[in-house]
C-alpha cells in the first residue's frame, strides 16, 4: 500500500528541482480548487490516495499491536511526511478532503504513545522539520480563506491542520536536544564522575534544552505563521464564528480549535520570551 501511495502521489509531480511544485503548477492553485469540492483541471490520483489513507488508518487504529508498531516504524519518516505534503499540494487542499484525511494519518503517526515520555534520539528532529514544511505551506492558504470566510469543507481542513500542529508544538519539548548525563539526584550544581571528568548537571541540561527549543520554534514557526494563528484566535475569542463555523453541528470543533490555537500561541510565547513584544 505504501508503494502504491508513493506512485500515486508522485505521478503528477511536475519536472523540476526535487519535484516540488511551484505556485501555479500541478494542482496546487488551480481555479477549480475553491473549496467547493469541484475537481481541479487535472484528475490526479485522488481515489488511490484516499484508499491508501484508509488502509493506513485501519492499521493504526484497529491493527494488532505488532502490526501497528510495524506500520509506525515504516511510515514515521521525513520521507513519508514530505510525500504526503506533495500529494496534498498536487491534488488541491480541499478536493475530496484529501488533505484533511492525510493530516489525520500524520497526526496519528506523530503522536507518541502514552508509555513513552520522550523521543528516542535527536535524529527524529528531521521528522519535525517535515512537519514545519507542511505548516509553512498551509499558513498562507489558511490566511487567504480566513480573510473571506471559511466554507464548511475548508473549516474542516483548518481544524485538522491546527490539531496536527498542536501535537507538533506539544511534542517539540520531548526531543532530546542534549544528552542528559547528570545524576538522578536532581542537583543543580555540576558533578564529577568516576573518571574525574566533569558531568552536566540537571540545570545545565535544562538550560541547553530550553535554548535549543527556542531556536527550533523560531525555525519551524516563523513570525508569519504565528501571526496566522493569532488572527484566528482573535476572531474566535471575539465571537466572529461565522468565519470559521457555519452550522451548529461543528460547535465542538470550534471549541477544540480555540483550545488548540490558544495552546500553540502560549507555547510559542513561553519558549520565545524575546519575541513577546512582537507578538503582543
Amino acid at each position: 500500500v505504501e508503494d502504491s501511495f508513493s506512485v500515486a502521489a508522485l505521478s503528477g509531480a511536475p519536472k523540476g528541482d526535487g519535484g516540488v511544485p511551484e505556485p501555479g503548477e500541478g494542482m496546487m492553485q488551480t481555479a477549480a480548487d475553491d473549496g467547493t469540492g469541484a475537481a481541479p483541471a487535472q484528475t490526479g490520483h485522488g481515489p488511490e490516495i484516499l484508499a491508501s489513507m484508509r488502509c493506513f488508518l485501519a492499521l493504526l487504529w484497529f491493527g494488532p499491536a505488532e502490526t501497528k508498531t510495524a506500520a509506525v516504524s515504516s511510515l514515521r519518516t521525513p520521507e513519508f511526511f514530505d510525500l504526503c505534503l506533495l500529494a496534498m499540494q498536487l491534488n488541491g487542499w480541499t478536493r475530496l478532503n484529501i488533505a484533511a484525511k492525510i493530516l489525520v494519518v500524520l497526526e496519528e503517526l506523530l503522536r507518541l504513545p502514552y508509555d513513552r515520555l520522550r523521543e528516542e534520539t535527536l535524529a527524529i528532529f528531521s521528522l519535525y522539520e517535515s512537519c514545519g514544511r507542511i505548516m509553512e505551506a498551509f499558513a498562507p492558504w489558511i490566511y487567504e480563506r480566513f480573510l473571506r470566510g471559511f466554507r464548511p469543507k475548508e473549516s474542516l481542513l483548518v481544524s485538522q491542520a491546527v490539531s496536527f500542529w498542536h501535537v507538533v508544538v506539544k511534542q517539540l519539548s520531548l526531543i532530546p536536544f542534549t544528552e542528559d548525563t547528570a545524576s538522578d539526584t536532581g542537583a543543580s550544581t555540576s558533578v564529577v564522575g568516576p573518571s574525574g571528568h566533569r558531568e552536566q548537571s540537571h540545570s545545565e541540561v535544562e538550560e541547553r534544552d530550553s535554548a535549543c527549543l527556542s531556536l527550533v520554534f523560531n525555525e519551524l514557526m516563523p513570525l508569519k505563521t504565528i501571526e496566522v494563528f493569532i488572527h484566528l484566535l482573535y476572531e474566535l475569542m471575539n465571537g466572529a464564528t461565522q468565519k470559521v463555523i457555519q452550522d451548529d453541528d461543528e460547535a465542538s470543533r470550534q471549541e477544540r480549535l480555540l483550545l488548540n490555537i490558544t495552546t500553540i500561541v502560549a507555547e510559542y510565547l513561553f519558549t520565545n520570551p524575546s519575541r513577546a513584544y512582537d507578538i503582543f
